[in-house]
C-alpha cells in the first residue's frame, strides 16, 4: 500500500518520510512540461530510465495516442505504486500567477489520464496505486505536492 504521508515541500519520494524506496517499489513520474528525464531523476533520486520517468507533451491536458498507449502499459505494471504528474514553475519571480498555471496544467493532465485510462482507474479503485500532482520550482529546487485530483472520486466512479 502506498504511504498516505506525501507531504508538501518534500524533496524525494525515496525519503524515509514516505516509506518508499527504489529498492522496494517501482513508481513512475510523468512530466507534464519542460523537465527532462535526467532532471526529474535527480529531483526524486531515481534512475533516469524510461520506466521511472515518462515525458508527456503539455497541451491543456491533451495526450497524444502514442502517450496514451505508453501510459496504459505503465499503469498495468504490477509493481507501480505511485504516479506523479509534475509541472515546472516557469516564471519563479511571478510566483502566484506561475504557480496557479503550473497547478492547472498538472490537474488537467492528471484529469485526462484518469478519464482515458481504464488501467489507472482500475488499479486506483483497488487501492493498488495512487496518482498525485506536484509542481517543481527550479530556482529553489522545491517540489510542492498538490495531492490527488479534486474530482478523482467522480473519475473513479464512472465505469
Amino acid at each position: 500500500m502506498v504511504s498516505r504521508d506525501i507531504s508538501a515541500n518534500s524533496r524525494g519520494l525515496n525519503s524515509p518520510d514516505h516509506g518508499l524506496t527504489a529498492h522496494d517499489h517501482d513508481f513512475a513520474v510523468f512530466v507534464s512540461l519542460a523537465i527532462d528525464r535526467d532532471e526529474v531523476a535527480r529531483i526524486f533520486d531515481l534512475p533516469p530510465t524510461p520506466q521511472a520517468v515518462l515525458k508527456l507533451t503539455d497541451r491543456g491536458g491533451f495526450l497524444e495516442p502514442r502517450e496514451r498507449g505508453s501510459l496504459e502499459h505503465v499503469f498495468a505494471a504490477s509493481r507501480l505504486v505511485i504516479v506523479v504528474v509534475l509541472a515546472q514553475l516557469l516564471v519563479p519571480e511571478m510566483c502566484g500567477i506561475a504557480f496557479a498555471d503550473a497547478e492547472r496544467r498538472t490537474f488537467e493532465t492528471l484529469g485526462t489520464m484518469l478519464e482515458t485510462s481504464d488501467a489507472l482507474r482500475k488499479r486506483m479503485r483497488g487501492r493498488e496505486l495512487r496518482a498525485v500532482a506536484a509542481v517543481f520550482d527550479p530556482t529553489s529546487g522545491r517540489v510542492t505536492w498538490l495531492g490527488e485530483h479534486p474530482e478523482q472520486a467522480r473519475f473513479l466512479n464512472r465505469d
